[in-house]
């Protein structure tokens, strides 16, 4: 099943898990939410880095650089 996700719902579905993995949750569960959150972080981190690139080439600058 394909589920199309926008940047922003993916940020907030990892905040959201936060508390899900700290809970004693059975072993499936639980290697299910890592699994999912590994592939997000993966995602995270590639936005991210894209973003800071985009900041990086439209900044403003002043003066002095």
């Amino acid at each position: 099943m394909n589920v199309t996700l926008k940047n922003r719902d993916i940020d907030r579905g990892l905040i959201l898990l936060g508390p899900f993995v700290k809970r004693g949750l059975p072993v499936k569960l639980s290697f299910a939410i890592a699994k999912t959150t590994r592939r997000l972080k993966e995602v995270i981190d590639i936005i991210i880095d894209e973003r800071k690139k985009l900041v990086k080439k439209h900044q403003l600058t002043d003066v002095e650089g």
